[in-house]
C-alpha cells in the first residue's frame, strides 16, 4: 500500500496504520486513530479476519466510516475488494487501489516509473518477509534469544536449513541460519 501511494506521489495525503500484532486489537491505541477517519480501507491477505474484529470495534464505539476491504460497496452496488484467496501481488493491490479511488472520486495520481539505471533501483523498496501471522518469526526469535545467552556460556550455535520460505532466516532482522542444503544436495 504504501509503495503505491509512494510510486504515485500521493503518500503525504493519507494516513496508514499497520499492525504489529492482529489479536488481540488494543482499543486505546486504535480508537484516536480511527476517529479522525471518513474512511477506512483495509487491506488482509486471505480471509478477513482483521476486517472482522475492525467492523466489530467500529460498531463497539459507534463510529460512522466508509470501510473498503473484502468488498467495496457504494450506494447499492457491492462488489470484490480485495481477495481472500491467493497471495496480494503488487499487480492486485494496485487494482484495487484505484478502484477504491474510482469509488470515492479521488485523485489517482501519477505512476512515476523508473527509468532502468542498476538493479538497486529497480526493485520494490522492499526486502522479503515472512508472512502475517508466520509462526517462523516467534521460532526465530526465540532462537536468537537461545544464542545469546548460549554465547555467554561460550557455546556457538550453529543453525542448519532447508529449503523453505523459512529460508529467510538468512536474512536481517534474524540472521539464524548459516547453512542450507536442498534434497539431492
Amino acid at each position: 500500500m504504501k509503495q503505491i501511494l509512494e510510486e504515485r506521489d500521493l503518500l503525504k495525503y493519507y494516513s496508514l496504520y499497520k499492525l504489529a500484532c492482529s489479536y488481540p486489537l488494543v482499543d486505546s491505541l486504535l480508537l484516536p486513530f480511527l476517529k479522525k477517519l471518513d474512511v477506512l480501507v483495509i487491506v488482509e491477505e486471505k480471509r478477513g479476519f482483521l476486517e472482522t474484529e475492525l467492523r466489530e470495534l467500529i460498531d463497539k464505539y459507534d463510529l460512522s466510516l466508509k470501510i473498503y476491504g473484502k468488498t467495496f460497496k457504494k450506494d447499492d452496488h457491492t462488489e470484490e475488494g480485495f481477495p481472500s484467496f491467493g497471495g496480494l501481488s503488487h499487480e492486485i493491490l494496485t487494482s484495487k487501489i484505484e478502484k477504491v479511488f474510482s469509488l470515492l472520486n479521488l485523485d489517482k495520481g501519477i505512476v512515476n516509473s523508473p527509468v532502468f539505471e542498476t538493479w538497486d533501483h529497480f526493485f520494490p523498496k522492499r526486502l522479503p518477509t515472512f508472512c502475517p501471522g508466520c509462526p517462523h518469526r516467534e521460532t526465530l526469535s526465540l532462537l536468537k534469544d537461545l544464542r545469546k545467552q548460549l554465547k555467554k556460556k561460550d557455546i556457538n550455535l550453529i543453525s542448519h536449513g532447508d529449503v523453505g520460505c523459512y529460508s529467510l532466516s538468512f536474512l536481517e532482522p534474524f540472521k539464524e541460519m548459516h547453512n542450507l542444503s536442498a534434497m539431492g544436495q
